[in-house]
């Protein structure tokens, strides 16, 4: 018998240590928030059946020892732990069934009743250890194990809910071996293992074995319901995988969906940008913006409008239903227009904006529930705005804003390149005439005041009678209105060049050449030896032209020369052009000092990154050899520009 308690002891032991090693607190279910409570009524109840096998001789004698009386409280405190244990399962369990929840007011009457009994019992009983030991099993051990199968069973359910059927028959079985030893310890009278009592055989053995094999069986069970544990952590693993798929199909689909949009908002900053470069009318890129604009934003109607003189707000561009429009001059009378323009800020109505927000269409009054305003800013002035509007939907996000931002930055763009433009083509008309009147005056001017001084003499020499200085007065006078109309034809000439609008400067040059030799009877030649796409920046490809033109008009002049030859020849990164003729050539030092013809021809070659050289000797002919560098070796210097970006 002592060997029975010596070994029910040990499977409490083992009970305690493994509920409390394998049982996991975080766990989301209420048995392992309360398997502590179980694990102390374990290893209490290990306490007591050791300390019964060294004071058995003992019990029942009077009086009561210390150590005897720690013994039957370690009993005591067990059963109590065991009824915390269960009544904490079954509180934390989820909610309770209805009817349960009359139960300890239906079990409060005759608990008190049963307590107050055994309270009286134990104190006339001659044996108190003996009755303390059966009380305990009667008024604690028992209602503790009846509710701790209770809070398995209630455990079973909830995991039978989650189809979790292994699992659930693990707890559904340790309920019932709870519940079995319950009751099995209370109908079977305590055998304590008194000196030389016997337990009273059942069924073939001993009490103390059917105790022995119930507590074993409990001990096998409970940890076999450890497990539920490492099926709940796959189950949270199973889960968090779960989550973390679908976190990562909706990552991969929010990065879809906004890889499509950016590439949506791409190609159409794209498209603008394709009319800018093509250097499209402002007011046709204005249509474009407005039109892109609507349909970016799924908006129903877009307006660009600008302020014109007085400071007024005009409509510019509208665009309803897809068909963007212009306006003329039509001033913007909705005040919430007026007022939300001014204010010079990204706006989202009604969010930002209160009242009305309306304008005037061809179709009539556009009343918008929703829309965006951005203003139009050239440098620090504000020029205008471009809003959306929508009757009727979603309203406007900030992101919205942002991307509508962009949009208005192409139409301030094209506004400036407009205005860019209007003034370069402002200043090459300037220039142009400044070119025209110093050849004018250099040529023209002199000539006419030459004749009108000739014409003088001629007519003193007439009242003279002087016939032959006459003569020879209206040949030298003949000469020069030749020499004049040379230098017009030269002009018109050079004029129609310089605007044929052809795509190489060699083009251009080659019917200019042709002409140049027809008009003063030298024999003009153009040898290209451009291989492949020789590219220069337009103002190089104006200066090249000009240089040659000035080369060959002083052929005309000074070189009297019967042949000229101008070759282009394309070097790594440079385009060379030689204009070389066969006449009288220049002594050294003229060069030196420098002409001022020749000193205008090597200010353009510099001026785009071109270098100049005259080789002439007298009676030699003259040589000019213009180096002009390319466009791509411009690229090509800069950090920021690589040859693939050029696009050729």
């Amino acid at each position: 018998m002592t060997l029975n308690a010596f070994l029910y002891g040990l499977i409490c032991f083992t009970i305690g240590l493994v509920v409390l090693l394998r049982g996991r607190g975080d766990s989301e279910l209420a048995l392992g928030r309360q398997l502590h409570w179980l694990g102390g009524h374990a290893l209490l109840l290990s306490a007591y059946s050791w300390g019964i096998t060294l004071v058995h001789d003992r019990i029942g004698t009077e009086p009561l020892e210390v150590d005897t009386a720690l013994v039957l409280l370690s009993l005591v405190a067990s059963g109590v732990v065991l009824l915390r244990f269960g009544s904490g399962l079954i509180a934390e369990a989820g909610p309770l069934p209805l009817w349960m929840n009359f139960l300890p007011v239906a079990l409060l009457i005759p608990s008190t009743m049963l307590i107050a009994y055994a309270i009286v019992v134990v104190v006339t009983a001659t044996e108190v250890q003996v009755a303390i030991i059966q009380w305990s099993h009667d008024l604690l051990l028992l209602p503790g194990g009846i509710l701790a199968a209770m809070g398995f069973a209630r455990q079973w359910r909830r995991l039978k809910l989650l189809n979790d059927v292994p699992a659930s028959i693990i707890l559904l079985a340790t309920a019932a071996a709870f519940l079995v030893n319950a009751i099995v310890g209370a109908v079977i009278p305590v055998s304590l293992p008194t000196a030389g009592a016997a337990g009273a055989p059942l069924i073939g053995a001993p009490t103390e074995t059917w105790r022995l094999l119930l507590i074993a069986l409990v001990a096998v069970l409970v940890g076999a319901s450890m497990n539920v544990f490492e099926i709940e952590r796959q189950h949270k693993i199973k889960r968090l995988e779960e989550a973390r798929r679908e976190a990562q199909s909706i990552a991969l689909s929010i990065r879809t969906r906004t890889r499509q949009q950016a590439e949506v908002w791409l190609h159409a900053l794209a498209r603008i940008s394709h009319c800018i470069a093509a250097m499209d009318e402002a007011d046709d890129i204005l249509k474009v913006v407005v039109g892109e604009a609507r349909q970016m934003l799924g908006a129903d109607a877009a307006v660009i409008a600008l302020y014109e003189g007085e400071g007024r707000l005009c409509y510019k561009v509208r665009c309803v239903s897809g068909d963007a429009r212009l306006t003329d001059s039509e001033p913007v009378e909705n005040a919430v227009i007026v007022r939300a323009v001014a204010a010079g800020n990204p706006l989202r109505y009604p969010e930002d904006i209160g009242g009305a927000f309306a304008w005037r269409t061809e179709k009539g009054v556009f009343r918008a529930e929703t829309a965006a305003l951005v203003p139009l800013k050239l440098n620090t002035t504000q020029i205008g705005a471009l809003w959306l509007g929508r009757e009727s939907g979603k309203s406007f996000t900030c992101t919205d804003l942002i991307g509508l931002g962009y949009i208005a930055n192409h139409a301030i763009i094209a506004l400036e390149h407009a205005s860019m433009a209007a003034e370069l083509q402002s200043l090459a008309v300037i220039e142009e005439r400044s070119r025209i009147a110093r050849e004018m005056h250099d040529s023209l001017a002199q000539i006419l005041g030459y004749l009108g001084l000739e014409m003088q003499t001629l007519e003193a020499l007439v009242r003279q009678d002087d016939k032959d200085t006459v003569l020879s007065e209206l040949h030298t006078a003949r000469d020069t209105i030749k020499s004049a109309q040379a230098d017009v034809r030269e002009n018109i000439l050079s004029l129609r060049t310089a605007l044929s609008g052809k795509a190489r400067p060699i083009d251009a040059l080659k019917e200019y050449v042709e002409e140049f030799g027809i008009q003063t009877g030298v024999t003009a030649e153009l040898v290209d030896r451009v291989t492949g796409d020789c590219p220069l920046t337009p103002l190089a490809e104006m200066q090249c032209v000009r240089i040659v033109q000035e080369a060959l008009a002083n052929v005309r002049k000074h070189a009297h020369a019967e042949r000229v030859k101008v070759v282009f020849t394309t070097l790594p990164d440079r385009l060379e052009i030689s204009i070389a003729d066969d006449g009288v050539g220049m002594a050294p030092e003229t060069i030196s000092r420098g002409h001022f013809g020749l000193q205008t021809m090597r200010e353009r070659a510099e001026s785009v990154g071109g270098q100049l050289e005259i080789t002439s000797t007298t009676g030699q002919g003259t040589r000019i050899v213009i180096s002009l560098p390319t466009e791509y070796s411009e690229l090509k210097g800069r950090t920021d520009v690589t040859p693939a970006s050029t696009g050729r």
